[in-house]
């Protein structure tokens, strides 16, 4: 079993995010072309901005239950975890 286009989408556009400082907005805008079927392009959104806007939160929860910060994983460990937390919070 894969990844899901949505979530593969939130992940690169989130990695894009952190790694080039880009705008969340504009990169997911260049990534939901038209080949990407509606719901999941509105996956990828709720994903994305929702892990932007709960990060604070999902470090907290996340630190609880990590033998050291989640500031000190890799960032594709640490983002797939930050997506990880957000679906298990949200059930998206």
């Amino acid at each position: 079993m894969g990844v899901s286009r949505s979530r593969q989408i939130a992940y690169d556009v989130l990695r894009r995010v952190e790694a080039e400082a880009a705008y969340a907005s504009d990169v997911l805008h260049e990534a939901l072309d038209a080949s990407v079927k509606p719901a999941d392009a509105a996956l990828a959104t709720e994903i994305t901005f929702g892990v932007l806007r709960q990060r604070r939160l999902l470090d907290f929860s996340l630190d609880q239950h990590l033998k050291k910060s989640i500031e000190k994983l890799d960032s594709p460990v640490a983002l797939a975890l930050h997506m990880a937390c957000f679906h298990v919070r949200t059930r998206a």
